[in-house]
């Protein structure tokens, strides 16, 4: 590349598209957790013998504590939030239903912030994930638990979920894009014969942390469980070449990212612990806890 390019212009235009990225990448992760709560919220509508294995994908385990609790204890919780999922389902569907606004400056419903209806949004689908978990491992231990009584009709709710289905993979979509785009254009910086060292070093951590995210994408997998997160990604302007100048083993920082990127993605199942819920179940009422056998080996769903 010729050396009369404005290296420091180049540098600005990365940051420019970085910042654009940033911006997609939340709009996608808001309608990603939209989309993951009204799913638990229609699951939760369900028998407890009617969830399948195959919603139980997205729905994080249990902590050991919340595990041992006993029955009368996960009633309690599960009633608490029962209780708060019928409360703001009706702002959630305002929210699903104003999703064109996600990527204004001033959004939501209600005048909320883009950083407000995230928090909403990651708290709402929490709550609900947990209510379906604990409908599961109540079931587990055979108790009765009844379908989740809810503030609007479930017809309203899978009517806003094919809306924000469609739009979160439109969102996917112009993530991969736009990432593909970044990538591209830090190899062309990285080409330059006079990129100082450090700087390069900078540029070559952010172009490998995209190309993960990127497969990460691609493979189908949740854009809030990237293996480096966007804001974490530096572009390498005047002021951090400046901080990274001064900062050792810039050059493992690489290395580092590939063993946390492969820890996320060669990790097990859930320890069995879902796997053998849903046999439970999916077994006869004769069918002790103990006598469940978790495989971990691939099954169908």
């Amino acid at each position: 590349m010729a050396a009369s390019v404005n290296l420091t212009q180049e540098l600005k235009n990365l940051q420019d598209k970085k910042n654009t990225l940033e911006q997609a990448i939340k709009i996608a992760s808001s309608l990603e957790k939209l989309n993951q709560g009204l799913k638990a919220v229609i699951l939760m509508g369900k028998p407890a013998s009617g969830i399948s294995k195959k919603s139980l994908e997205n729905i994080e385990e249990l902590d050991d504590k919340t595990k041992i609790l006993s029955s009368f204890k996960l009633k309690e919780i599960l009633a608490r939030l029962e209780k708060t999922v019928h409360k703001k389902l009706t702002l959630i569907i305002e929210i699903a239903g104003m999703d064109e606004k996600l990527d204004a400056e001033d959004n939501g419903a209600a005048d909320l912030s883009q950083e407000e209806i995230d928090i909403i949004l990651h708290e709402y689908l929490k709550s609900a994930q947990t209510a379906v978990a604990l409908k599961v491992i109540l079931r587990a231990r055979g108790e009765v638990t009844r379908p989740t009584v809810l503030s609007l009709p479930s017809g309203v709710i899978k009517e806003q979920l094919a809306a924000v289905d469609a739009r979160e993979k439109d969102c996917r979509l112009k993530v991969k894009a736009e990432m593909h785009d970044l990538i591209v254009d830090t190899e062309v910086v990285l080409s330059r014969e006079d990129l100082p060292d450090e700087l390069r070093e900078i540029i070559e951590i952010t172009r490998v942390s995209l190309e993960m995210n990127l497969q990460h994408i691609k493979e189908g997998k949740n854009i809030n469980d990237m293996p480096v997160t966007i804001e974490s990604i530096e572009i390498g302007s005047d002021k951090s070449r400046r901080v990274q100048s001064k900062t050792k083993g810039q050059k493992n920082k690489i290395e580092k990212i590939k063993k946390i990127y492969y820890k996320k993605t060669h990790k097990k199942p859930q320890s069995g612990f879902f796997q053998k819920l849903w046999r439970w179940v999916t077994t006869p009422p004769s069918v002790g806890w103990n006598d469940i056998d978790v495989d971990t080996r691939d099954e169908d769903d």
